[in-house]
This record gives C-alpha cells, sequence and structure tokens, in this order.
C-alpha cells in the first residue's frame, strides 16, 4: 500500500461513493437485477433524501439470485474503476457478503489488520425464509455477532493506544482462533443458504446485516420496488420500505440525541498514485 497519497474527507468521499452507486444502478437496470437501498442508506434517502449528515456510507440489498448473478458478471468486460469484491474472488476478504469497490482509492480500516479494498458500497444478500425456519434465522444471526466478535480480535491491530494486556489478548486470539477470516466467513455463507427458502415464504432476511433478529421482514415488503431521492438521484427501495424501516428503527423520523449523531466507521481513504 506504498502507492497511495491524498486523503479524501467529508464531501469529497461521499461524491465517490455516489460514483459507485450510479455504476451498480447503471448496471442493474441495464442487466433487469433489482436492488434495494436498505439499513440506514434507506433511513437517509426518507428522512433527508440522501445521506444521514453524520454518516458516511451506502448499503444495498438483493434477492439472492440477482445478487450471486451481480457477484459473477459485474466484473466482466468492464472498464471503468469500479470492481465487486467477496469471498468468490479474494482469498484475504474477511466477511460473507460483497462490497463494490473504487479502485482509484485504498482504504485502510484503523482498527484492523491492512486488507486491498478502496472505498466501498456494501452489497448483502436476502434469502426468503420459511416459518418454520424463523427460529434457525434468528439464532444463526445471533451467531454472527459472535463471529463478528471472533473475527474483529483475529484482524485488530497491536496498538499503543490500547493496553498491554489487550494487546496481549490479541496475540493470544490469534494464536487460539486457528480458523483464517475468510474461512469463517464461508463457514457462515454455507450456512445462510442452507437454511434459505423459496418466494413463497412469508419472511426475507438480510441473514449478513448488523441488527440481529431486526433483519428479519415480512417478504411482501420486498414484493416490488419504489424509486426513493438520494442526493438529486433515484435509487430503488422496497415498496414497504415503512413498515421495514419501522420494524429495524422504530420511530425512524425521529433524530437520535446529539451525542449519537456519529459515524460508525473508523478508516481513512486515500487516492492512489497515477490514478
Amino acid at each position: 500500500m506504498k502507492d497511495i497519497c491524498n486523503e479524501i474527507l467529508g464531501d469529497d468521499y461521499k461524491q465517490i461513493l455516489l460514483g459507485v452507486m450510479d455504476a451498480i444502478d447503471s448496471y442493474c437496470r441495464t442487466h433487469s437485477i433489482t436492488y434495494y437501498l436498505v439499513g440506514g442508506t434507506l433511513l437517509g434517502a426518507v428522512r433527508h433524501k440522501g445521506f444521514i449528515p453524520w454518516d458516511d456510507d451506502i448499503d444495498i440489498a438483493m434477492k439472492r439470485s440477482d445478487y450471486e448473478r451481480f457477484c459473477l458478471e459485474f466484473n466482466s468486460d468492464r472498464k471503468d474503476n469500479y470492481k465487486v469484491v467477496g469471498l468468490h474472488n479474494m482469498k484475504s476478504y474477511y466477511t460473507s457478503s460483497a462490497k463494490v469497490i473504487d479502485t482509484s482509492t485504498s482504504l485502510l480500516e484503523n482498527a484492523f489488520q491492512a486488507v486491498e479494498l478502496g472505498a466501498y458500497i456494501d452489497v448483502f444478500p436476502l434469502d426468503y425464509i420459511s416459518a418454520d425456519n424463523l427460529g434457525k434465522a434468528e439464532q444463526l444471526l445471533c451467531k454472527k455477532t459472535l463471529a463478528l466478535k471472533v473475527k474483529s480480535v483475529k484482524t485488530m491491530n497491536i496498538s499503543s493506544s490500547r493496553s498491554w494486556l489487550k494487546n496481549g489478548l490479541i496475540v493470544a486470539s490469534r494464536v487460539l482462533c486457528w480458523s483464517s477470516i475468510n474461512k469463517i466467513s464461508q463457514d457462515y455463507d454455507r450456512r445462510a443458504k442452507k437454511i434459505a427458502g423459496t418466494s413463497n415464504d412469508a419472511y426475507i432476511a438480510n441473514l449478513y446485516g448488523a441488527w440481529g433478529k431486526r433483519e428479519i421482514s415480512e417478504s411482501k415488503y420486498f414484493d416490488s420496488i419504489v424509486e426513493l431521492p438520494f442526493e438529486g438521484r433515484l435509487y430503488m427501495a422496497p415498496c414497504g420500505y415503512k413498515m421495514y424501516l419501522q420494524g429495524v428503527y422504530g420511530d425512524y423520523m425521529k433524530l437520535p440525541p446529539k451525542e449519537k449523531q456519529v459515524a460508525h466507521h473508523d478508516f481513512k481513504v486515500y487516492w492512489k498514485e497515477g490514478r
């Protein structure tokens, strides 16, 4: 990562993400793939008509069949600086869902060991869940929380800002946790696919998301799309976005207290030399 220079900050970073999102949107419309704004990105579209002012990411999701097709085909014959990365094409990849990155940038996550990424958008698969498998989906989402903690410890950097005890525990965990991050992520992916149902099922879930059981919704919320304004563009969103947001956030139009209006990501992004 010696070929990086010029840190990208604030609105400049958001403009890069919009460039990535525009490329995804164009590709999906051309190839009849449906995506949905989800999580805080959907909340931002509804409440702010764009980014949540203090946030700095974009999350989208696709139903499993579209997701797998997108991951396999998006990179084909592209002549721009956008690329999808995931378990299917990156050995050092550290999570179960895919990302679309801007390859003209380098992104360094401050808390973790360096993995070659650029500014990115998260792309999550959505799986149908039957009523019979609802309990299994909830259990899997709980296990994901534990798996994330294991992965976090295994990938954390030794830091002078931590106590010697915490740094010692990080080193010990790397020795004791013999499974690679990639293997943990692949195992989770297999478990998620195993409980996935069909389009006739009553529920749909982002089994890779951060909100635990709240990631499970009624599938009818995703039966079709609506288009919502986002930073002067129109992006796809689930037809039942109001009920989805209520399930995840409760009173989603209410602003959080000032002390909670902070970004949740800890990284720095740079332009690559010779871009």
